[in-house]
């Protein structure tokens, strides 16, 4: 009982980077499907892509480079017939078993910000600006960051874009 409290209350990290031989390898998506536990939702005439990056994240103690982003190539498609904000295609979607936080490094497809949604299927839990494709700043950073902290239980939760995003890094800390 011991080893497993233990190992229960240790930090759970899960962190999706779209440059793995598996990611690239499946190229394109035109129906739902799920790598790593990422789900990303898809559709023969909403494909989601695998695309080449190389985007630049500077933290204060390293450098990271992404070669390999999720290209949501257009808005979220909500589901329309059950009414409610639970994106069916142009979105990824994981499972959150607890309170945590959410960490998302993403730019707009051009060179216009776009909305970023995170929702839980029934509401809207969170939204940022993905900035534009050009983004960079005084350190060399391309790649801004946003988080957001999950304070509920079990749930499904998805990331969608209301235009174009690129999803070049995806976070979660339990």
């Amino acid at each position: 009982f011991y080893a497993v409290s233990l190992l229960l209350a240790q930090p759970q990290t899960k962190d999706w980077v779209f440059g793995t031989p598996e990611w690239i390898a499946k190229k394109s998506f035109y129906a739902p499907d799920y790598i790593d536990s990422l789900g990303v939702l898809a559709g023969p005439k909403t494909p989601v892509h695998v695309i080449a990056a190389n985007k630049t994240y500077v933290s204060p103690t390293t450098t990271y480079t992404f070669t390999h982003a999720l290209r949501l190539t257009d808005g979220a498609r909500p589901d329309t017939i059950n009414q409610i904000p639970v994106p069916i295609s142009m979105a990824v979607a994981f499972e959150m078993n607890g309170p945590g936080m959410i960490r998302v490094m993403s730019l707009s497809t051009n060179q216009q910000p776009r909305q970023v949604l995170i929702t839980d299927g029934v509401k809207m839990l969170h939204s940022f600006m993905a900035m534009p494709n050009n983004f960079i700043d005084s350190t060399g950073n391309q790649l801004p960051v946003a988080n957001y902290f999950y304070k509920k239980f079990l749930h499904s939760i998805n990331i969608c874009s209301t235009f174009g995003l690129c999803l070049t890094n995806l976070e979660i800390f339990k």
